[in-house]
């Protein structure tokens, strides 16, 4: 099988100057990898803000974020120019906290590689914890590389887990309608279950209860919950 850095080396860079990254982060109402969808620049942001040096010794980061799928999905070269400190009122996009005195790094987007990003998938391994390693010590299987880059297909019924704030729109909300059936939520918080108990009904349509439950949380000024989703019989109008 292939390694990612064949594809390095191919690119004329070596794979002891470059660390891997795999950014994953579900603890808040937006994602890494939602970020790199939206394409506004926020993604290059976050990726430049950092708590540790952890891009030290390092020429070049190789850039991967995690997918609903739980892909790791290659998503750019960046050249690594430098370093310096967050400045006063520089907001961190996902956790929306000002980030001054951090660690700022100058990234640059490189074009090497760019034809990969967003269709190659690599075996990240089964330490996620650990998410950034060095690509000279372990070389990284590809597992696929898409025909496309694009917004994963949806996962089937028992598998789709999305925060509530993202799931009422996009290719996934889609494609449940389009096999015709009534979805029943649940969720992982404990603090959501009566509300979801409550806006469960066969009567109930499964975007119907998404609204449900979302202002049940707007009420509440919490933060965003995880749901997941099973199929019912039924139609989706």
């Amino acid at each position: 099988m292939i390694g990612f850095n064949a594809l390095l080396r191919d690119e004329g860079i070596d794979p002891a100057d470059v660390k891997l990254v795999r950014h994953q982060d579900w603890r808040h109402a937006t994602t890494p990898y939602q970020l790199w969808l939206a394409a506004d620049g926020r993604f290059d942001l976050y990726q430049k803000i950092q708590r540790r040096s952890v891009f030290k010794g390092a020429q070049w980061l190789a850039s991967f974020v995690g997918t609903p799928l739980n892909e790791t999905l290659f998503v750019g070269i960046y050249q690594i120019e430098g370093v310096g400190k967050a400045k006063r009122g520089l907001i961190d996009p996902i956790t929306q906290e000002d980030v001054e005195g951090l660690f700022f790094y100058d990234l640059v987007l490189s074009s090497k590689l760019a034809a990969y990003s967003g269709r190659l998938a690599i075996e990240w391994g089964e330490g996620y914890r650990s998410w950034f390693q060095l690509a000279g010590k372990k070389d990284k299987a590809i597992k696929e590389i898409h025909r496309a880059a694009s917004e994963p297909p949806f996962p089937g019924f028992l598998d789709f887990r999305e925060r509530l704030s993202k799931s009422g729109s996009g290719a996934w909300v889609l494609a449940r309608c389009a096999v015709g059936g009534r979805g029943s939520l649940s969720t992982d918080e404990p603090r959501y279950r009566k509300a979801v108990r409550r806006v469960r009904s066969r009567r109930s349509r499964f975007l119907g209860q998404m609204g449900a439950v979302r202002r049940v949380r707007a009420r509440r000024k919490s933060s965003d919950a995880g749901c997941s989703c099973r199929r019912l019989s039924g139609l989706c109008a």
